[in-house]
């Protein structure tokens, strides 16, 4: 299950339980949708309250398909919270596969070093 929140200056991507293929993709799709609106609104993404991923490296690559077309017009920062090790590496493998762009993705093993790091509270 997931949740986007706007909060006053960024987005909060909140994902809980069993994460899916479908809850992965329907995430990427409604950012993708608020980046053509709002291009320079951060984004944190929490994955701590994630107990196991069912998400397979091909939905990882249809997630970074998905921001291939607003790739060079967003610039951003993302933060990823991934405090778990599968939930890291899955992380790193999005890092790793999304399109060359202007915008600043970091995975982050804390909500602290996330939250400093795009300088919300």
């Amino acid at each position: 299950m997931f949740e986007l929140v706007r909060q006053s200056s960024h987005l909060v991507a909140t994902f809980e339980g069993i994460l899916t293929d479908d809850d992965f993709i329907r995430c990427f799709t409604e950012i993708v949708s608020i980046s053509i609106e709002e291009p320079n609104t951060s984004l944190l993404v929490d994955l701590s309250g994630t107990e196991r991923i069912s998400v397979g490296s091909g939905t990882v690559r249809r997630a970074a398909d998905l921001f291939k077309s607003l790739s060079k017009s967003v610039t951003r920062k993302v933060a990823i919270i991934a405090p778990r090790e599968e939930i890291y590496g899955m992380a790193r493998m999005y890092e790793l596969m999304r399109p060359p762009s202007p915008s600043d993705l970091t995975v982050f093993r804390t909500a602290t070093g996330a939250k400093e790091w795009l300088g919300v509270s």
